[in-house]
């Protein structure tokens, strides 16, 4: 459908910035030799991290897609194989925040701190048991 083709061209361009970003950095160190300009290990990670993101939602629109054209031409395609394809695409949807997750302590922070607040006694250390 159309909103997957945008999600596509979305992630698409995602990639394009981060694999041209990581190739203007290489070319203003290799400039910048003679001073102390490092690539940044939060620069690296978030270029990884965006690779990941972008991974994940190619392999999970990748079945969607294959059933997907696969039904308009055929149009023998089951109704259970259908479904499995929308499950697959729908995946990316439970990964992307999972990936964050993951890979953003900062992003893990704020998403932790109101379920902290809410249930204080699932983050909190037991009591010891005395005998």
């Amino acid at each position: 459908s159309l909103t997957h083709v945008g999600n596509h061209l979305i992630y698409s361009k995602i990639l394009y910035i981060a694999i041209s970003s990581k190739r203007k950095r290489k070319i203003l160190l290799s400039k910048a030799s003679t001073s102390s300009a490092k690539p940044t290990k939060n620069g690296s990670k978030a270029i990884i991290t965006t690779l990941i993101l972008v991974g994940s939602f190619i392999l999970c629109f990748l079945p969607f897609l294959v059933i997907t054209a696969v039904n308009q031409y055929t149009n023998d395609v089951s109704h259970p194989v259908l479904v499995t394809g929308e499950f697959c695409s729908s995946l990316a949807c439970i990964l992307n925040p999972a990936i964050l997750l993951y890979a953003n302590q900062a992003f893990r922070n704020k998403i932790l701190t109101p379920i902290r607040s809410f249930a204080p006694s699932l983050f909190s250390p037991s009591p010891a048991s005395s005998s």
